[in-house]
């Protein structure tokens, strides 16, 4: 009995690391992945929270504007970005999201938003100069 645990399955550096591994691999598996109909339902859930979260940022934006969503959007397909609005509409969250990051967020100066420049309306009432 003592030379087969000698020479047994356990007794192998080999096999022990062979072991210790698989053990790690199992923990992995049991602490990191969850069974698939609660992962569906967690990209269900994130995936309604971000259209939710979409809807009213677009609902913000055509009040500040004063438009609706054709302005911007093919209303038959939303996700359509043929519209020259809406192109032109990515290019100015880009400078709000600049104007936020660099002092206008709110704690010392007034949050950038559309109403910023737009003042409810869809072409700001005040142009700028171009220098010559």
């Amino acid at each position: 009995m003592g030379s087969r645990l000698k020479n047994g399955f356990l007794s192998n550096a080999r096999n022990s690391s062979v072991v210790l591994i698989l053990v790690f691999v199992l923990a992995a598996l049991i602490l990191g992945f969850q069974p698939s109909s609660v992962q569906a339902e967690s990209s269900v859930a994130k995936m309604k929270s971000r259209e939710e979260e979409i809807r009213l940022t677009m609902i913000s934006w055509s009040d500040q504007l004063g438009v609706t969503c054709n302005e911007c959007h093919n209303v038959n397909n939303f996700k359509d970005s043929s519209k020259k609005k809406f192109q032109v509409s990515l290019d100015h969250a880009k400078v709000v999201e600049m104007l936020r990051q660099n002092g206008f967020d709110g704690k010392k100066y007034k949050e950038a938003n559309c109403t910023t420049c737009h003042m409810g309306q869809i072409k700001p009432p005040v142009t700028v100069s171009k220098k010559k």
